[in-house]
């Protein structure tokens, strides 16, 4: 069945890199990883919440020779779900489908050719950072890190070695950015705060809403800086920023579905 599922999901990626990984296969089995069986959520038709339903036998996906399975102890959902979820999406999986996108586990079978996983081993935040070819010492803003997302980022870009910046909309949200690891944290909700971001450019920016901000996040990158938009192309498009300065310069390109998109400031 295609489709990434909330108690299910596939991913595939490289092999080449770290970054990039082995292929990967998220589930969560009923028994074991030699079930035959497993539990997901399944939508048969597109629509409302309601048109989600959980479903126990499942048939268990099996591991390819550039795969790993994973048993899921959390997953979440995000907006791109929803919209997929209601049919309003630009690419729709055939129904019926597995949803969701986002989930976290443990290793527990090996395909034949993977070299840099073992079993029982963490699996992976899912987030493409390193799409951004991140070297240390960069400065990376993280544009809404209050979120699993952002949080996740926050912590990568730190492992990375970068100088990570953070943006979040209340207290609560500063105090989270902060003890998750971030050099710095402003409130986005603050008039001031693009002033006071600019005082020194970045080299990277991870952007939660594009639709609103990229046009601030433009001028906020160094003249070789990268962007990536973890939303929608059509959000990108639309933005004042995106028709001002990269659809006529040509300076995005869209990925796949489910990808990131990447802005570079060339």
């Amino acid at each position: 069945m295609p489709g990434l599922g909330i108690l299910d999901r596939r991913k595939h990626l490289d092999q080449d890199s770290l970054c990039t990984g082995p292929k990967f296969i998220l589930t969560e089995m009923l028994r074991s990883s030699m079930a035959a069986v497993m539990r997901a959520v399944v939508v048969r038709e597109f629509g409302g919440v309601k048109k989600m339903k959980v479903e126990a036998d499942m048939p268990a996906p099996s591991v390819q020779d550039h795969e790993v399975l994973i048993k899921i102890h959390a997953s979440g959902i995000n907006p791109v779900d929803t919209y997929i979820r209601e049919g309003m999406y630009a690419s729709l999986p055939e129904l019926p489908y597995v949803p969701g996108k986002d989930g976290a586990g443990v290793v527990e079978a090996l395909g034949t050719k993977v070299t840099k996983f073992k079993i029982q081993f963490s699996s992976l935040s899912v987030i493409n950072v390193c799409r951004a070819k991140a070297k240390k010492g960069e400065r990376l803003l993280v544009h809404g890190a209050s979120g699993g997302v952002g949080l996740a980022a926050v912590q990568m870009g730190r492992e990375l070695g970068l100088h990570v910046v953070g943006t979040a909309g209340t207290d609560e949200g500063i105090s989270l950015v902060k003890a998750t690891g971030a050099h710095e944290v402003f409130n986005h909700r603050d008039p001031q705060y693009l002033k006071n971001l600019g005082a020194e450019k970045f080299d990277i920016i991870l952007e939660m809403l594009a639709n609103v901000n990229l046009d601030k996040d433009l001028t906020l990158m160094n003249p070789r800086g990268r962007t990536i938009a973890s939303q929608a192309h059509h959000d990108i498009i639309h933005s004042k920023g995106a028709q001002g300065n990269l659809v006529v310069k040509n300076l995005f390109r869209v990925l796949k579905p489910f990808e990131l998109i990447f802005l570079d400031n060339c």
